[in-house]
């Protein structure tokens, strides 16, 4: 239960005495005034209040008052915001720049429609539709800075053109908040913002929460600072999602994205098997997407699964310092002329858990050239990454190794104490450029390479596992695809083909505990081995049996026992 104390208010001057023809609370008004403003027509139905805006640019800024001292949090007030021209009507006449709900009623759900031209008004009106710059702003009680706004039913705020929805101290319910323009970018800012609810929508694959943010395609600026959503967030910036009909309405046209949740909690029950409580969905023209943490008191955590699609165009997603205890899904659309997708997972961020089960990354690419950068981060579970055909990707997987007295940060991808983990990349016929520095992949590791001129860099890695790089279905035993099976993935390294291009690995200080196999396929291609290999138990490299395959061992410390080396033509010992 949340209680709540009186405000002391401090003296006022007295207002002029009104004229008997003016109703309460009116102002005096100018009729030039009155032909200039901005309407906002007020309607009370039972315990909802609806504003309804006119085709002009609507300001407005809503606090929860104390004037009901026994029961504060339902009764409201809506104002004008400072020098703008925005005046209410209800009922018929006009109230002036202020409104407040009577105290004789109790307030529990606030409807703000600047922008539906369809939606029926709670009195059966038709909405008018809106295009003006509206500004809805929600902040903490009687306009306080220290404390918050109460509404114990739902926040529901429509919008239409370049508007703004600024919600500051606030506990709700549930919140709806709809940019309906495809062509104007609407903004969403969410600061101290507690959402209560945990109800889900489902219509297919997609889920809506209790806190729901979209946009009609125009394009969207989302940032949610210091705030709590227990039930989930759900992001559409794909189209509109009819809440009566339970259906999600597409827009094929698309613009720039961009969402930012910084030092927030999304979902509140821990479960063995995570669900889904964050979703995002961007559409075409570009998108950027931050999941971050920035300082050390108020850990972000996202308890359950993320998933992230993202349109065509130039996609980024930055995950800093972010704690997601299940698993999270990347789909990225083709990318422009010059960029593919660029994801960064660093700074101490944790994907998946050690404990529960699920937890995966999974990543899907199209075409376009892609990198993803893991640093100084944590996937107990595992990654997949398919990065399609026919583009060039750049994957680095790095941890800082503590020299010079420095404290070691090993990034580490794998090692789930309930189920086994994969990391897995699967490449196409693009030239791929992989790097794994001070880094511990513990797992089955399995580097597809296509028909490009392929990279694989290991530098002081460590494999708690199985290493298997390319087209190995011919020299693999029959332990590694049960651990395939087991795991429920396909060989996608093979891919049906033989691996072509010139393709190289360099391994250096690499230690493998289960076993290493490399099949490098057609074309020349070359292996080089440094210091301190250890291949595990039984290894088998091959080079592929071509003109050009080189295998040096010149610079190699270490001596090495069970391995078997084909296929290679040049030997540099």
């Amino acid at each position: 239960m949340k209680l709540f104390k009186r405000q002391r208010r401090e003296p006022t001057p007295k207002r002029l005495k009104a004229s008997r023809r003016r109703r309460m609370r009116v102002e005096s008004l100018e009729n030039r005034r009155v032909l200039a403003a901005n309407f906002v027509t007020v309607e009370i139905v039972g315990d909802t209040i609806e504003l309804t805006g006119d085709s002009n640019a609507n300001e407005i800024e809503i606090w929860q008052d104390s004037r009901r001292a026994f029961s504060p949090s339902e009764s409201f007030t809506i104002k004008a915001k400072e020098g703008s021209e925005t005046l209410f009507s209800f009922s018929g006449g006009i109230v002036g720049d202020t409104y407040q709900t009577p105290i004789s009623g109790a307030i529990h759900n606030i409807r703000v429609n600047f922008g539906d031209s369809v939606t029926l008004s709670l009195m059966g009106n038709p909405a008018i539709p809106q295009g003006g710059a509206d500004i809805v702003e929600f902040v903490g009680l009687d306009q306080s800075e220290t404390e918050e706004s109460f509404l114990d039913g739902q926040l529901q705020i429509l919008t239409n053109g370049e508007a703004v929805v600024s919600l500051t101290d606030l506990e709700v319910d549930s919140l709806i908040v709809s940019h309906q323009d495809d062509d104007d970018i609407g903004t969403t800012a969410l600061d101290n913002v507690v959402v209560q609810d945990d109800t889900v929508t489902v219509d297919g694959m997609r889920s809506f929460f209790s806190a729901h943010i979209e946009s009609g395609g125009g394009g969207s600026d989302i940032t949610i600072v210091d705030s709590n959503l227990k039930g989930g967030l759900s992001i559409s910036n794909d189209g509109l999602f009819d809440f009566g009909a339970m259906v999600h309405t597409p827009n094929p046209t698309g613009a720039a994205d961009i969402i930012k949740i910084s030092n927030t909690d999304i979902g509140e029950h821990l479960v063995t098997t995570p669900q889904s409580v964050l979703e995002i969905y961007n559409g075409a023209g570009g998108s950027r997407t931050t999941l971050e943490r920035d300082n050390a008191t108020d850990p972000s955590r996202i308890r359950g699964n993320v998933a992230i699609n993202n349109g065509d165009g130039f996609d980024e997603v930055n995950f800093s310092a972010i704690n997601i205890y299940g698993g999270s899904s990347i789909e990225n659309g083709a990318g422009d002329f010059l960029h593919g997708s660029s994801i960064m997972i660093h700074n101490d961020s944790i994907i998946g858990s050690d404990i529960l089960g699920g937890g995966r990354l999974d990543v899907t690419n199209a075409a376009g050239d892609d990198r993803l950068t893991i640093e100084e981060s944590r996937l107990p579970s595992g990654i997949v990454v398919n990065n399609g055909m026919d583009h060039d990707t750049n994957t680095i997987v790095i941890g800082k190794a503590g020299v010079g007295g420095e404290t070691a940060a090993r990034t580490v991808i794998g090692g789930n104490t309930l189920t086994g983990s994969a990391i897995q990349f699967s490449n196409g016929a693009g030239n791929e450029r992989m790097s794994f520095i001070n880094a511990d992949l513990k797992g089955l590791v399995d580097i597809g390479l296509g028909d490009g001129d392929d990279i694989v860099n290991m530098t002081d890695v460590l494999v708690d596992g199985v290493l298997n790089i390319g087209n190995t279905v011919g020299i693999r035993p029959a332990m590694v695809d049960a651990l395939f099976g087991g795991l429920g993935l396909a060989s996608l390294a093979d891919d049906a083909n033989a691996g072509g291009g010139d393709d190289r690995v360099t391994l250096e200080d690499v230690m493998v505990t289960a076993g290493t196999f490399i099949g490098l396929g057609d074309d020349q291609d070359r292996v080089d081995l440094i210091d301190d290999i250890d291949f595990g138990p039984r290894a088998s490299i091959d080079g592929g049996n071509d003109a050009g395959d080189t295998l040096d061992r010149s610079q190699l410390s270490s001596v090495m026992t069970n391995v078997d080396f084909n296929g290679f033509l040049n030997h540099i010992n």
